[in-house]
């Protein structure tokens, strides 16, 4: 078998002589396998990417809910105004008749706003403002009705009062008037009973008006109706020449 002559091989040996040493390869680091940090930056970046447009997307929604309540409320207010102006100039018995009615339709208006409203955030966000201002509204409503059923109380009460002193002149000029079915007179009770009545009448138009049952001013207004009476009592009597009565 052929063999290569050791003199084709080179021979290496440090200058000087000694033993060659060992050789080794340089050390070369593995490559890197970059994919794994690529995937989690690009995965960052896509997570800020949809956190600023899920805040902006909602920055939107709610400048959108915020426009959609403001239009329920300035609806709702224009309806308001309409509705308590047209309460408000009632007057008198009228206020307490139409005050149910109107109560009614303030819910009504309150209530169809609310449910024209497309999500939960923009009905949060009006609720209390409807609130606020239904209460607004309810509370100048009835002022007006408790001023006005007073104020017709009031006048109510003089009325009667006036009237029930004229009921006492008829019935004194009836006063010896007979019942037919009991034979007994019955002219002087009804002038006792219209004078009660016209006075009763005058009290309570007193106690609406704040004055004290005892006072000064309801002893005056009390003293009228006798006025009253007795003017219509003695002009009758003029009239029918009684005199001597009538002094």
């Amino acid at each position: 078998m052929p063999t290569v002559p050791t003199t084709f091989v080179p021979q290496v040996a440090p200058q000087g002589g000694g033993d060659i040493g060992q050789f080794a390869a340089p050390g070369v680091a593995p490559m890197e396998n970059l994919a794994p940090r690529q995937q989690i930056e690009l995965g960052r970046t896509m997570t800020q990417a949809g956190n600023v447009a899920f805040r902006v997307g909602s920055s939107l929604q709610d400048a959108l809910d915020e426009a959609a309540a403001k239009e329920a409320d300035v609806a709702v207010l224009t309806q308001f105004g309409e509705l308590s102006s047209a309460y408000l100039s009632t007057q008198g018995k009228e206020s307490e008749t139409q005050f149910r009615a109107a109560s009614e339709r303030l819910s009504q208006i309150g209530a169809t706003a609310m449910d024209g409203l497309q999500t939960e955030t923009q009905k949060r966000m009006f609720a209390p403002v409807l609130a606020r201002n239904m209460a607004s509204i309810q509370t100048r409503m009835a002022g007006h009705r408790n001023e006005q059923v007073k104020k017709y109380n009031v006048q109510e009460g003089i009325a009667r009062g006036e009237m029930y002193a004229d009921q006492a002149v008829v019935a004194y000029a009836n006063k010896d008037a007979i019942n037919p079915m009991t034979g007994q007179p019955f002219g002087r009770d009804e002038y006792d009973v219209n004078i009660g009545v016209a006075l009763n009448s005058i009290r309570s138009a007193a106690a609406e008006m704040g004055i004290p049952a005892d006072s000064a001013q309801v002893k005056q207004m009390e003293q009228r109706v006798y006025d009253k009476v007795a003017t219509g009592v003695v002009g009758d009597l003029m009239r029918q020449n009684k005199y001597a009565e009538a002094q």
